[in-house]
């Protein structure tokens, strides 16, 4: 099978077979649109005979060694929730591989809070595909090209195997609106994630389709950095301002969550679960306008009886 040829499987692979092998637990960072996901199913099923599972929704029976694919790049705080159980549960001998595609979730406090955070023993950061690789995956498609355009392809999309698949399925691209209209779907997530990492996450990371994305949209990309001491970014400015604990917690929620929260949610991070019917809703929008005078390219909007969602100001800044 083509997918045990690529370069890309066989790195997984050996580093997969080594955590088995050492009985240990790994930590597997990816962009959403790299492929892990069909990367690790085929790992699973050419090594079944291992008492290897994958497992992508909760309450599952655990192997020896469970590759565990939540969903972290859509609801990572539910996919960190399930995460933490299935770590709970395991029994001696029992390890995993825990997929995050949204590798920014790992600088976050409910990544470094969570139970299973100490449990990684290794990260491993999936790379694009090579050249090699993708002529590779396009065949898999039963699309025939000229040796140039193959190398024309992967000059536009950097080995992101979502793309390289749009693309090479719609070669040549044309401007047609249906077309772009689609390959910006395609490339809206991955963009998303893709600012919320830090620089070394993403360094091998070289697609002018991807860049030409996040520019002509960055007026409609939220890209904020909360730092370690409290101070903090809007695309990529720092902000001379300083926001305290909650409102950090808060923040960050709305990054990991289509930045939205409701005031349940604002209530468990700043007073604990279950003690909203404890406090006002006048309290939270005092909080949540503490917060949002401290922004100044985006802003926190009002979604009535329900909660709060980060906006990008259309004129670019507020003062």
């Amino acid at each position: 099978m083509a997918t045990y040829d690529l370069e890309a499987y066989q790195q997984l692979e050996s580093e997969l077979i080594h955590s088995i092998d050492t009985k240990t637990s790994i930590l597997l960072l990816s962009l959403p649109g790299m492929g892990l996901t069909h990367l690790l199913k085929s790992f699973a099923e050419k090594h079944h005979a291992k008492k290897i599972k994958y497992i992508e929704k909760e309450n599952e029976p655990l192997s020896d060694f469970n590759i565990l694919n939540l969903g972290f790049d859509q609801q990572p705080q539910t996919a960190s929730s399930i995460a933490d159980q299935y770590f709970a549960q395991a029994k001696i001998g029992q390890n995993f591989a825990l997929a995050i595609t949204n590798p920014g979730f790992i600088h976050s406090s409910e990544f470094q809070l969570s139970k299973y955070h100490n449990h990684l023993y290794k990260t491993y950061y999936l790379p694009p595909l090579s050249p090699k690789d993708e002529k590779l995956v396009i065949s898999q498609f039963g699309i025939k090209l000229k040796p140039d355009d193959y190398l024309k392809i992967y000059s536009e999309t950097g080995g992101i195997v979502q793309l390289t698949k749009f693309v090479a399925t719609n070669y040549p691209l044309n401007s047609n609106p249906e077309t772009i209209n689609n390959l910006d779907r395609i490339l809206k997530p991955i963009a998303q994630i893709y600012l919320s990492c830090q620089s070394d996450q993403v360094k091998d990371i070289k697609s002018p389709l991807l860049d030409q994305f996040i520019k002509k949209n960055q007026q409609n990309i939220i890209t904020i950095t909360v730092n370690f001491d409290l101070s903090f970014s809007e695309a990529g400015i720092p902000s001379p301002h300083r926001l305290n604990k909650i409102e950090k917690d808060i923040l960050e929620f709305m990054l990991l969550h289509q930045f939205e929260i409701n005031k349940e949610q604002i209530s468990d991070l700043k007073w604990g679960q279950g003690k909203y019917d404890s406090f006002s809703d006048q309290a939270i929008a005092k909080t949540m306008r503490r917060l949002n005078d401290k922004l100044s390219r985006y802003q926190i909007q009002t979604i009535p009886k329900v909660g709060y969602q980060l906006t990008v100001i259309s004129y670019g800044r507020r003062r």
